[in-house]
C-alpha cells in the first residue's frame, strides 16, 4: 500500500538493472519500502540493485527481456502476486544501441524500438490494468530529452523514446483519476550506457534524475524534466528551423 506520506511500501522496476530506477528506489527506501521486485534480463545488473539497496528491503528477480513483449504480463503478474500490491511501477527499459552500426540493419531497428517502444508500452498496458483493479497506484515512465527532437546521430533511440513517451502520455489519460502516471525527460545522464559518449550540455546524473523525479511524483505533475531548465532549452528547439537547428551540436 501508499502509507500516509505518500510514500510507496511495493515497489516494481522494469528494466531492473537501470541505474536512474536504481537510485529512485534508494530514496524510497529510505521511507519504508519493504518490498521490491526487480524485473529485467541481465540478473548480475539486478543483482548489483539488489546489494545497493541492502537488506532493509525484501528484493526478488524476475527475469523479464521486452525484446519479448508477449511476456511482460505473465512476470508483473508474479511480481505482483509476490508483492500483494503494485503500489509503484518505474519503467526504466530500454537500451542505447549504436547507431551507426543499428540503422543499416532492419533487425537491429527492430529490436531497438521493440525493447525501447512496443515491450515497454505492452508492460505498461499489464500494469495499468491491475492498477486500475485494484483502484491506486503510482507509474514512472523513464523517457528522454531525445525523443522531444529527434535527432541524425542518435534518431533510433530517439524515435523510440518519442514512441513511448506519447504511448505513456496517453495511458496517464486513460488512468486519470484513479491513478497517477510520471513520464520523466531526463537530460544527458552520466550511466554506464553512456560512459562511452562524450557528455552533452546540461549533463546530469542518476541522483539528480531520481530526485527530480520523486519531487514532481509528491507534486502530482505528469510531465518531469531533468534538469528543468531542459523544459525551457526544448521548448526553444522544438521551434527553431529545422536547418538551423541540425547545426545546433547537442
Amino acid at each position: 500500500m501508499i502509507d500516509a506520506n505518500g510514500y510507496p511500501q511495493n515497489v516494481l522496476v522494469i528494466g531492473g538493472g537501470s541505474e536512474i530506477a536504481a537510485a529512485i528506489v534508494a530514496l524510497l527506501a529510505e521511507n519504508g519500502l519493504e518490498r521490491l521486485a526487480l524485473a529485467g534480463p541481465r540478473e548480475e545488473s539486478m543483482a548489483a540493485v539488489r546489494d545497493q539497496i541492502g537488506p532493509v528491503v525484501s528484493t526478488k528477480l524476475f527475469e523479464l527481456d521486452l525484446a519479448e513483449p508477449e511476456r511482460a504480463g505473465p512476470v508483473i503478474d508474479d511480481a505482483a502476486a509476490w508483492m500483494g500490491t503494485l503500489d509503484c511501477t518505474i519503467v526504466a527499459a530500454a537500451i542505447l544501441g549504436d547507431q551507426t552500426r543499428d540503422e543499416v540493419s532492419p533487425e537491429r531497428v527492430a529490436v531497438s524500438l521493440t525493447i525501447n517502444t512496443v515491450g515497454p508500452a505492452a508492460a505498461l498496458t499489464a500494469v495499468a490494468n491491475r492498477v486500475e483493479s485494484q483502484g491506486f497506484g503510482e507509474i514512472i515512465v523513464l523517457s528522454s530529452v531525445a525523443g522531444e527532437v529527434v535527432r541524425r546521430r542518435n534518431y533510433l533511440y530517439g524515435a523510440g523514446k518519442l514512441g513511448l513517451d506519447g504511448f505513456a502520455l496517453g495511458l496517464a489519460e486513460r488512468l486519470r483519476p484513479r491513478a497517477s502516471l510520471l513520464v520523466v525527460r531526463p537530460g544527458f545522464v552520466r550511466s554506464r550506457m553512456t560512459a562511452h559518449l562524450d557528455p552533452a550540455p546540461l549533463a546530469t546524473t542518476p541522483e539528480r534524475v531520481a530526485k527530480d523525479t520523486l519531487a514532481a511524483l509528491f507534486a502530482g505533475r505528469t510531465i518531469a524534466w531533468s534538469p528543468g531548465i531542459l523544459r525551457w532549452v526544448m521548448m526553444v528547439f522544438r521551434h527553431l528551423p529545422r536547418g538551423l537547428s541540425r547545426r545546433i551540436p547537442f
